[in-house]
């Protein structure tokens, strides 16, 4: 018995005539017709349940000019990472468990718009290739080794990293990023103990903006800004999530957002929820 759940090309075009009426996220398979059917879409293409995409499929993706998302893949080839480099979107998201070789990755830094990467690490060679990328980069690691923590803090473009264990200097590495770093879901247990921690909190502290992203506003923002964990940085933190607030709010982003507590952020008062 399977659970696959195939996306036809019948299927696709009800997608089309109304979005509402399935959610592509559903679907872990895609036929070629399918996704002839999606690529003239011009919304974003959330297919983060498929497995496994043909180079066949992949390449009429490519003509989408919205979001890709293809996070559930569970191998991206040499060959399927050239096409998708060629995606003519604003954004690209793979999150490949196993990995990517060094030359899907160097295919990948290609890409024109944004990307988002999952992966367990990142080779010096991938470093390497993502160092010269120039679109926002977002990447997720199990961990981020000192030598190619050296090579990626030499990237101008904007930077978004989550990282789960920072391997030796790494982080004193990444207080010598040259362009706008964010790191989301930093916590004082993740630098516990770690060479550099406090370089690279200095670095976020002297930070033009140092952005907290969560969907859900009052709660999730206090909780990370209490995740910081150091003193100094709490006031640093409050101001920059109401900044970024009233930007998103004035954007529709954001639809718990109050005056009254941005007010009451910027001033890094008041108490979290309680966990």
């Amino acid at each position: 018995m399977t659970d696959e759940k195939v996306l036809t090309k019948e299927m696709a075009e009800q997608f089309l005539s109304d979005q509402k009426s399935m959610c592509l996220g559903d679907f872990t398979s895609i036929e070629d017709g399918a996704a002839q059917a999606l690529s003239n879409y011009d919304g974003d293409l959330e297919l983060y349940g498929l497995n496994a995409l043909s180079d066949a499929a992949a390449a009429m993706l490519t003509a989408n000019s919205g979001e890709l998302c293809l996070g559930g893949l569970r191998a991206v080839s040499d060959s399927l990472a050239e096409i998708l480099s060629r995606h003519g979107g604003k954004k690209l998201e793979l999150d490949v468990p196993d990995g990517l070789s060094d030359t899907a990755v160097a295919s990948l830094s290609k890409y024109t718009g944004d990307i988002f990467l999952g992966l367990p690490s990142l080779s010096d060679s991938a470093a390497e290739s993502l160092s010269k990328y120039a679109g926002a980069l977002s990447l997720e690691l199990a961990i981020l080794s000192e030598s190619a923590a050296e090579i990626i803090k030499r990237r101008t473009g904007r930077l978004c990293l989550r990282v789960r264990e920072f391997s030796g200097t790494a982080a004193k590495c990444l207080s010598q990023y040259a362009g706008e770093l964010l790191l989301p879901e930093l916590s004082s247990e993740s630098l516990e103990d770690v060479p550099g921690a406090e370089a690279l909190a200095e670095r976020l502290r002297n930070a033009e903006k140092v952005i907290f992203v969560e969907d859900n506003a009052k709660d999730l923002a206090w909780k990370k800004i209490r995740e910081w964990g150091t003193e100094e940085l709490m006031d640093r933190a409050a101001d920059a999530v109401a900044r970024e607030y009233i930007t998103d709010a004035k954007n529709g982003s954001f639809t718990e957002f109050d005056d009254d507590w941005a007010e009451y952020m910027s001033e890094g008062e008041g108490e979290g929820s309680d966990e």
